[in-house]
């Protein structure tokens, strides 16, 4: 009888969890490199690549994301398309961009700006 009631709960838990998920576009993805640790001109560390990633909800809010790899071998968003549409989830300050192998990306979300009908930006 418990496992019957773990197994439900567990199916409830995921099928919210991809409720929470709405459909947006990917307007644009940058990258860029930054030098640390600079002594005399000379660079002492690799520094850290930062990833921006742009996007827009059906509603017009466009969102401002950061994400930065910690490791050689952390995922590189190298699939992700410009003007393609992305599944996103907000949760706080955490914006959650479903990659295509079906797992989450993890971003902080830095910058929220809200377009009006004539697509000029309106102050928040």
């Amino acid at each position: 009888m418990k496992v019957w009631l773990v197994t439900v709960l567990l199916l409830l838990s995921s099928a919210s969890a991809e409720d929470r998920y709405s459909t947006a576009r990917m307007v644009s993805v940058t990258r860029a490199i930054y030098a640390q640790g600079q002594w005399f001109g000379r660079i002492q560390s690799d520094g850290y690549v930062e990833y921006r990633f742009s996007i827009q909800l059906v509603d017009g809010t466009i969102y401002v994301s950061s994400y930065s790899p910690r490791w050689d071998w952390s995922f590189e968003p190298t699939d992700l398309v410009v003007a393609q549409p992305v599944d996103v989830r907000i949760d706080g300050g955490r914006l959650f961009i479903k990659r295509g192998d079906g797992k989450e990306l993890k971003t902080r979300i830095v910058q929220r700006t809200r377009w009006n009908l004539i697509n000029l930006p309106v102050a928040r």
